[in-house]
């Protein structure tokens, strides 16, 4: 991140605590009196978390995508796009839990905590809906395939590995994403918690989501995407996430303000450039002879 315009120094003292980078936990000697009657004029004492405020960023997609190239290269750059941009949730972030040990006469007994266990290895699970040509599954499924052969279990890569290809051009280190996932307050500016899912592999190509069908039954298509990840969390992961938060909206990519947003018109002049679509938009409308037409 070093061309960032935000560094984290730039963060300090701006809703964060100390240099855990995340949102100041609100004092409670400065409220929440609920004993007896409860001075409900006073909002500011209940600070309530509020949930439903989280993003994910795609750190690096599998590396063997370069080497394999082509429509699969494609298809995984657009597979991140989906990660990115249509992400709807996430599960499967676990608990920091405790063990205890006792201390007993045998009649009476004393549990007292021996062990704190955090869980890193974890699956992960995460909701979109499909697009026309199952392009989430499709990828899916042609990565497993690529990783192992079902009916062989061999390594292929698509058969770009040969008797020639280097050792150190194919294995585990290129197989795998790395993303991280941050939950945001109600401003989406400052960060509750964020995670690095370290080593994530999609394990399953959702088949039977899609194709069981009932005749007659029309309707879009709402699929899991399952991940085996190394999941590490900490004050240097939530600074990284402030970074990212920050640059993201100052430098325009999210837009949080629906009131000021330049709203696409579809099918009016739409347009390919660079291989890509360009809808057009408010601002490619005018005025004349009477009526609004497209400058685009």
């Amino acid at each position: 991140m070093a061309d960032n315009i935000i560094n984290s120094g730039t963060l300090k003292g701006k809703g964060y605590y100390d240099d855990d980078f995340s949102v100041k936990p609100v004092a409670t000697a400065n409220g929440v009196d609920m004993r007896g009657v409860i001075d409900f004029g006073d909002l500011y004492q209940f600070a309530p978390f509020e949930s439903g405020y989280s993003f994910i960023a795609v750190i690096n997609g599998p590396k063997m995508a370069q080497k394999i190239g082509g429509s699969f290269e494609n298809m995984q750059k657009s597979f991140i796009n989906i990660i990115e941009n249509e992400f709807r949730g996430l599960d499967g972030i676990e608990d920091i839990t405790s063990d205890t040990m006792e201390i007993t006469d045998n009649i009476s007994t004393l549990s007292l905590i021996g062990k704190v266990n955090q869980s890193t290895s974890s699956q992960i699970t995460m909701r979109f809906f499909e697009k026309t040509g199952a392009l989430i599954t499709k990828y899916i499924a042609t990565y497993l395939r690529y990783i192992r052969d079902p009916k062989t279990q061999a390594k292929t890569y698509g058969g770009t590995i040969t008797y020639e290809t280097d050792q150190f051009s194919y294995g585990i280190p290129l197989e795998v994403f790395n993303m991280l996932y941050v939950v945001t307050d109600s401003t989406c500016l400052h960060v509750e918690k964020a995670f690095l899912l370290l080593n994530a592999q999609p394990t399953s190509a959702g088949y039977s989501e899609l194709y069981n069908t009932e005749k007659g039954q029309i309707e879009t298509k709402e699929i899991t995407v399952n991940w085996n990840c190394f999941v590490v969390d900490g004050a240097k992961v939530n600074e990284i996430a402030a970074v990212y938060m920050a640059n993201l909206i100052t430098n325009g990519e999210l837009k949080i303000n629906s009131y000021e947003m330049n709203w696409s018109i579809s099918g009016l002049n739409d347009k390919e450039v660079d291989g890509k679509r360009k809808p057009a938009k408010l601002t490619s409308l005018s005025y004349k002879n009477g009526k609004l037409i497209s400058n685009g």
